[in-house]
């Protein structure tokens, strides 16, 4: 509980309650909380907090304390085993009781105040990179089961000491443990551009809102760490698609031939890390869509705001290459194996992190060396339990980019690059280096993606692609009643913000 108050006072969270929903709008279909922290003058943190206390709101994190609450643990080790601060918890839990008094910042002193804290690590920060290997562990694991690991690892002479060294790559500020506290997340982020792959005619572009480039794109900056599978949900809000669709990642052809060196043989050896099971149960793959009514952005949202961590078992490596043991493939080249499996074998397991999958060092590991690392994590992998969530072997970045297909039928095709330098953004005045920082600031304290820049309007499901989707933007210009009708049914609106996420 914490704070305590007069019984009398459960009025002011029923006043809580019903300001936060009359702040809901186009803007903030789920209400906005730092409007209801100004208005009653409390922090952000007790809003949260008080609509958890009503049941107004709830999150995939907020359950996810609540199931170790009831386990026992105290509010530290949840804190530990799920990679967030004490205080992220803390404003997680219910009031016992509905008490508060004491003291109080305003919410726009407190606001004011943390920002200035954060700004000053921004400018002053030490800038250097965590091994993945430490960030994982200090992520899910509580520190007596950490000690009993290491010294498990040890004992089988696969622990070595973590070496920091100097990454002048600037979107990676790593902060103390004192720092950190004013975050709700690790602050390792990456920009991804991604894009759709059809180019818009020159005389469309305009009616497609596009300013910048020859298609409709948007610039994300996400948590290192986040898995393809959340990046799915994020990238269908922010391109306005309802998730109605099957989707898939894909390498592009250079990567591809890079990691299985063109072979079959090293493509069945990457199933389960790189890629998907070809011979799994389609209906797997629906797994995580539990939508159930309400706003779909909500259930959205739920999904790629973290902290991020895959719960599918049969999406990891162990089970998958128990299923298939004894594969057999008849095909000697890469491009036949499309013909022997009903669904793609090149399709990316999407239980990888960006991290684990996108190429993130300044220069690319060797092929030899990304075989020996990957021989050494599936060794580390293996001293886990079976489904611990440290059990999925590592895999160092190799993509320059990759490919997303949503609804093959309608075939939106996007190209995802990643990058730690936003510069391209700067140059052309879309951003400042401010903004940059905010967005910064912002993904770490919601531990969710956001959008820094975008172009061309919002794309809709069910209009036929590319073609159809401009010839709904011509009907639209032209005052059709039919067509404006099914497009607002569809949820698409002729406006662009980046709020969406």
């Amino acid at each position: 509980g914490g704070l305590r108050m007069k019984d009398n006072d459960k009025a002011f969270l029923d006043n809580v309650v019903d300001f936060y929903y009359s702040t809901v709008d186009d803007s903030h279909p789920q209400g906005n909380m730092s409007e209801v922290a100004e208005h009653f003058g409390i922090t952000r943190a007790k809003v949260n907090k008080i609509l958890i206390t009503a049941g107004v709101i709830d999150s995939p994190l907020h359950r996810d304390i609540m199931a170790l609450k009831a386990d026992g643990y105290d509010n530290d080790e949840i804190a530990s085993a799920l990679g967030v601060s004490s205080t992220t918890v803390k404003i997680n839990i219910p009031y016992e009781k509905v008490i508060y008094n004491g003291e109080e910042k305003s919410a726009g002193a407190v606001y004011v105040e943390e920002y200035r804290k954060r700004e000053k690590i921004f400018l002053n920060s030490v800038v250097r990179k965590k091994d993945k290997k430490e960030a994982a562990n200090t992520m899910f694991l509580p520190d007596q089961q950490m000690e009993k690991l290491v010294n498990l690892l040890k004992e089988q002479g696969l622990f070595k000491p973590v070496e920091l060294e100097d990454d002048p790559i600037h979107l990676l500020p790593e902060f103390t443990k004192e720092e950190s506290k004013l975050f709700k997340m690790a602050p390792d982020v990456i920009l991804l551009h991604i894009e759709l792959d059809d180019e818009i005619d020159e005389a469309d572009r305009a009616l497609c809102g596009l300013k910048y480039g020859k298609s409709i794109s948007r610039d994300i900056m996400v948590p290192l760490e986040m898995p393809l599978h959340n990046l799915h949900y994020a990238i269908n809000q922010a391109f306005g698609f309802t998730n109605s669709h099957l989707h898939e990642y894909e390498l592009s052809e250079e990567d591809l031939k890079w990691v299985t060196k063109g072979k079959v043989s090293n493509w069945k050896k990457l199933i389960g890390l790189v890629f998907k099971n070809p011979i799994r149960d389609e209906e797997r793959d629906f797994w995580d869509d539990d939508y159930e009514g309400g706003s779909p952005k909500k259930w959205m949202r739920s999904k790629y705001t973290g902290p991020h961590y895959n719960r599918f078992y049969e999406e990891g490596y162990r089970f998958i290459r128990k299923e298939i043991e004894n594969l057999e493939v008849k095909s000697k080249k890469l491009e036949y194996l499309v013909r022997e499996f009903d669904l793609n074998p090149f399709a990316v397991n999407e239980t990888l992190p960006i991290s684990n999958i996108m190429e993130i060092e300044e220069e690319r590991y060797s092929i030899e060396e990304f075989y020996e690392t990957l021989k050494e994590d599936i060794k580390y992998a293996q001293a886990f339990p079976d489904t611990s969530l440290s059990s999925q072997p590592d895999v160092c970045g190799f993509a320059g980019k990759l490919h997303y297909t949503y609804d093959f039928g309608d075939n939106w095709r996007f190209t995802i690059t990643p990058s730690f330098d936003a510069s391209y953004l700067v140059e052309k005045s879309r951003v400042t280096e401010k903004e940059i920082k905010d967005v910064i600031q912002k993904v770490c304290t919601l531990a969710r993606p956001v959008i820094l820049a975008f172009d061309g309007y919002p794309l809709v499901d069910d209009v036929g692609g590319t073609s159809g989707y401009v010839e709904m933007l011509k009907q639209i210009d032209k005052g059709d009643e039919d067509i404006i009708a099914w497009a607002e049914g569809m949820g698409w609106k002729k406006k662009i913000s980046k709020d969406v996420l």
